[in-house]
């Protein structure tokens, strides 16, 4: 599990002992490509399911797709017939609610449970047919039903999208599902819920899972769809390796290109063969909405993995960059 610190400076440091990386840095809400649209972790450690029964997750957040919305997905889209019950998954307060022009409802989660709006942890809900079940602001518990899932008037198939957020500068980062299920095996411990999940660094090793999930089927992905880049610490340029696939898991060992003490960076970009989308690629750390899938092709700042090569194993800071 992680540790998590932040340094709120231009740059952001974030503590990690072999875990799950968070992010918290946004900008500008038009849609680019450069517009940073996710996060890493959010507050607080576990939530509890939307709708009963734990319907199987038909699209990923963070994940390649080929549908009119998102791509990468922000969010994680839930198999629903309309008219199905939808609940809150923390205790806290509907903010806003929406079932005929946005068909949307926001809600504020209580994760320190003082009562106070305080803990910057938003569940965003989306395609509902009805809500107003409870009163903005009235203060409920986890599980009391807020909504009813539907098909957002009829523009989509049935299902429920949502997802934690978290709010910086005004702007909402999607942060990651997965490690607010990681608890329990009904979504595979979460790793149903984000395109890249279980990230860890352990004994200069670096590992993540990956696979998709597209109407309810899972899909694994292709030998060379993750590739690793790499680069001392300090310096501007990215080299490139493929990891290495093994079931769900992608992996490459550091000591075989490193020496002893040298520090790199590292981040991971992973390509979806099962979408026929032109832009095929999400990232961890994630942060932009489409940026360039060679990080040495733009100017932009990407996040990435600061790590020190030792014979015990080492340890890792992830570099949440403006």
């Amino acid at each position: 599990m992680l540790e998590v610190g932040i340094l709120r400076h231009k740059m952001i440091l974030l503590s990690i002992n072999i875990g799950l990386l968070i992010l918290l840095f946004t900008t500008s809400i038009s849609a680019a490509p450069y517009t940073i649209r996710f996060g890493g972790e959010g507050p607080g450690n576990i939530l509890g399911y939307p709708i009963s029964g734990n319907p199987v997750v038909t699209s990923k957040s963070n994940q390649p797709r080929n549908v009119t919305g998102s791509n990468p997905h922000q969010g994680v889209d839930l198999r629903a017939v309309s008219g199905t019950e939808v609940r809150a998954i923390c205790s806290g307060w509907v903010t806003s609610q929406n079932a005929t022009s946005t068909y949307d409802l926001i809600f504020e989660c209580d994760v320190n449970g003082d009562g106070l709006k305080n803990d910057n942890l938003q569940i965003f809900y989306d395609h509902l047919s009805a809500v107003g079940f409870v009163a903005n602001n009235t203060f409920i518990a986890s599980g009391t039903k807020v909504a009813e899932s539907g098909s957002e008037g009829g523009k989509t198939d049935p299902h429920l999208h949502f997802g934690p957020r978290t709010d910086r500068l005004g702007t909402k980062v999607w942060v990651r599902a997965e490690p607010y299920y990681n608890w329990n095996n009904s979504y595979n411990y979460g790793r149903d819920m984000d395109f890249i999940s279980t990230v860890s660094w352990s004994n200069n090793v670096a590992k993540i899972v990956a696979y998709d999930m597209s109407l309810g089927i899972k899909n694994s992905l292709n030998s060379n769809s993750a590739t690793l880049y790499h680069r001392i610490d300090g310096t501007s340029t990215w080299s490139s390796v493929q990891m290495v696939k093994s079931g769900d898991y992608y992996s490459y060992d550091f000591s075989k290109a490193y020496s002893n003490l040298q520090v790199i960076n590292w981040m991971v970009r992973v390509d979806n063969p099962n979408t026929s989308a032109t832009y095929k690629s999400a990232f961890m750390i994630p942060k932009y909405e489409q940026p360039s899938t060679n990080p040495n092709g733009t100017t932009n700042n990407y996040d990435y993995y600061k790590c020190t090569i030792v014979s015990a194993g080492g340890g890792c800071n992830a570099i949440v960059t403006p």
